[in-house]
């Protein structure tokens, strides 16, 4: 981010912060969104994200600007100037924008769900640090880096053996031995309809999909059974 930032001084455009799966994690011990780095800041709640409002987000910015146009955009293009006028509620619409507004109810539970967001990242962080330490060398972990905390939001490994079918193998054991895993994510590429753009082949792309498996990381996952999908794991690959 902070060299990304600096071209952007330099050549003058704008930096949105995709960080959907990074809420509650800090770069160079900052919070992410703090937007030291970047114009905007955008987080996802969907329920698989490290908290949950159902469906949609937030947007985070440090530009008075920006700030007032998203209040705008949010609320179909629609400017509110109730003390313009002697009558109440008066409004204009001054833009194009969107329906985009959170219901009380999700904002009620997203309030609640913040909340706990430093208690869910620690057992996160804890839970992958296990891993790290338990899980066999036989495998490519996420690192862990200084000045920087992780999210944890995914705890991906990766294989040595560059072949997928035995990636995709050891994917269906772990499914059998009732341990929930994903590959996370496909080359962008592979997908239909990108198949029909013209492209080119990427090696680091093609090796990460080889190989990589999610394996389960969340706030209710139990130590006992951390220990089942390590020890399944190592004995798989040993």
């Amino acid at each position: 981010m902070k060299k990304i930032y600096n071209l952007k001084k330099k050549y003058k455009f704008k930096i949105i912060e995709d960080a959907s799966h990074a809420l509650g994690a800090k770069y160079y011990n900052n919070k992410i969104g703090s937007c030291n780095y970047s114009d905007l800041c955008v987080f996802s709640f969907h329920p698989v994200k490290p908290i949950t409002t159902i469906e949609g987000g937030i947007v985070t910015t440090n530009r008075k600007k920006i700030f007032n146009d998203l209040k705008i955009f949010r609320e179909h293009g629609i400017k509110r100037l109730s003390n313009k006028t002697s009558r109440p509620k008066y409004y204009e619409q001054v833009k194009l924008g969107y329906n985009y507004r959170m219901n009380d109810v999700q904002a009620a539970l997203g309030i609640e769900q913040l909340k706990k967001l430093d208690k869910f990242n620690k057992i996160r962080r804890i839970l992958s640090k296990r891993y790290e330490k338990m899980l066999t060398d036989k495998v490519i972990k996420p690192k862990f880096f200084n000045n920087h905390m992780s999210s944890h939001h995914l705890y991906i490994i990766l294989l040595k053996f560059n072949n997928i079918k035995f990636r995709d193998k050891l994917i269906q054991d772990l499914i059998k031995k009732k341990i929930g895993c994903n590959i996370h994510y496909m080359p962008i590429y592979k997908h239909p309809f990108y198949k029909k753009k013209r492209h080119k082949i990427l090696e680091n792309s093609e090796i990460y999909y080889k190989n990589c498996i999610s394996i389960p990381l969340h706030q209710s996952l139990k130590i006992k059974d951390q220990d089942y999908i390590i020890t399944t794991i190592n004995n798989y690959l040993n």
